[in-house]
């Protein structure tokens, strides 16, 4: 499944993102309205998104941050990327 993703670049959709330093989550909009609650490492992940990095590069930056292995993080990513997509909160471009 990583194959297939690894060259796409995610771009954020959401109205509106608020990083709570208190509790480490961050709190996102989408465009319907509907508010979501993200952890830490969902809130790295959003924070690297930036139209320009593709999953794989990432990818990357998950294992020099957290220090885990490529093979794990990147499942944990194809999760991740689907869950947001369904959530209307990223998409992916090639």
């Amino acid at each position: 499944m990583f194959t297939y993703f690894k060259d796409l670049v995610p771009h954020p959709i959401y109205l509106k993102k608020r990083y709570d330093e208190r509790t480490s989550f961050t709190t996102i909009t989408n465009l319907d309205l509907e508010i979501f609650f993200l952890n830490e490492t969902s809130s790295f992940f959003l924070n690297c998104v930036d139209s320009l990095k593709t999953i794989n590069s990432i990818v990357d930056l998950f294992v020099e941050e957290y220090d885990v292995s490529k093979d794990v993080v990147s499942n944990d990513i194809i999760e991740l990327v689907r869950d947001l997509q369904w959530k209307k909160i990223i998409v992916l471009n090639e």
